[in-house]
């Protein structure tokens, strides 16, 4: 359903060159990173058919507890993965795991696991280069680097940088935390998404050593209370967008690629004016063809559109459609922003979305299947066998 009008909708997204059946790349593997308890826990995948818009049945890759956030290698065959609690325990302490996913892509192996020194870790980014994991510990308001090898598995962690103050927000914001931690394009910066302290803030990257140096200022400051959790880079790589949970918003900012430097823009509004149930905004995501981002909204149950300005105005919010489950927590884009992939952490469940061509909006397909608590998508850029 779309809140603008006809004549005020964008232009068609460019025709796709290399339709998935032509290409020999109908078949996409999505992953599922989970909160699933019992028989149930663990890793799990499903195959993304990219001319039907279907999901095959999920099935389990790898026993594994809380997998909640993936990271996954260029490649497309090695992951590394956070978790909170040792095995068979919900505590806050956390650990960092490394995959390899088997050739038929019917299974995982845990290559090896490392406790992280944060509590609470929520997510995971891989520098470009694939020898650096960087985790954000949202319970803890910390990052800390860690090293991998040559076969993909953790070796040591390079570096802990402990954030420091509080928000506005009496209830959510008393002490820092660092929600999402990412590299920015080229890998000279580590960007980090704090919730409680209403800002992100941009470290120098060291690749050789795996370090951070000090912190570029001013911070990429939001509007006080609004809690930011992700962010997304235009594939220009000169503009960032965060996703701000508490106020269901999105900022915009300009990025500096050499310096580090954030110039805050507008913020707008993600929900529509007249929406009262709960703002608990999640992932933020940016079209391959850099027209459109999309949001998930926990409350609403939605995954919203929003126009990008090419002259670089404000995002303007287009539609929204319903994922077909409770709390959608994570999505992901295939690989030609043909198609959606949303999972429902409260529902169960994980759902399609197909983006129109003409208009860049997300619309429901109908298509749906059972996954336990998924709180985390990832689309792997290879493509997979189709299972037998």
């Amino acid at each position: 359903m779309s809140d603008r009008p006809e004549a005020d909708r964008p232009s068609p997204l460019p025709p796709r060159a290399d339709p998935p059946a032509e290409a020999g790349r109908r078949f996409q593997t999505v992953l599922f990173g989970t909160y699933a308890r019992g028989d149930f826990q663990g890793l799990y995948a499903a195959e993304l058919d990219r001319l039907a818009g279907r999901l095959a049945p999920a099935r389990r890759l790898a026993d594994l507890p809380n997998p909640g956030f993936i990271a996954v290698a260029a490649d497309g065959r090695r992951l590394v993965v956070v978790g909170r609690g040792p095995v068979g325990s919900p505590t806050a302490d956390g650990r960092i795991a490394a995959l390899r996913i088997a050739p038929d892509v019917q299974s995982a192996d845990l290559l090896n696991e490392l406790p992280t020194r944060g509590q609470g870790p929520c997510h995971v980014a891989l520098h470009p280069r694939g020898r650096f994991a960087a985790v954000a510990h949202y319970a803890g308001g910390s990052v800390e680097i860690f090293a991998l090898d040559d076969d993909g598995k953790i070796d040591r962690p390079t570096d802990f940088v402990q954030h420091h103050g509080a928000g506005v927000d009496p209830e959510r914001q008393t002490s820092p935390h660092v929600h999402s931690a990412q590299f920015d394009p080229a890998g000279r910066h580590l960007l980090t998404a704090d919730l409680g302290l209403d800002q992100v803030t941009v470290y120098p990257f060291d690749a050789r050593r795996g370090a951070v140096g000090p912190p570029v200022t001013p911070p990429g400051a939001v509007p006080p209370g609004q809690g930011p959790r992700h962010a997304a880079f235009h594939p220009d790589g000169s503009t960032l967008f965060v996703i701000n949970e508490m106020g269901a918003t999105v900022t915009v900012f300009r990025y500096e690629p050499e310096t580090g430097a954030l110039e805050r823009g507008p913020t707008v509004d993600a929900l529509p004016a007249d929406y009262q149930g709960p703002r608990r905004a999640a992932e933020i995501l940016v079209h391959p063809a850099g027209r459109f981002l999309y949001c998930s909204h926990r409350g609403e149950d939605t995954v919203a559109t929003l126009a990008l300005d090419p002259a670089g105005g404000p995002p303007r919010r287009l539609g929204a459609a319903p994922t077909g489950g409770a709390w959608p927590r994570s999505f992901d884009l295939d690989a030609d922003g043909q198609w959606i992939v949303a999972a429902n952490q409260n529902g169960g469940n994980a759902a399609v979305l197909r983006i129109e061509p003409e208009t860049g909006l997300a619309v429901p397909t109908g298509c749906t299947i059972d996954v336990p608590d998924p709180v985390c998508v990832r689309l792997l850029p290879q493509t997979a066998p189709r299972p037998s």
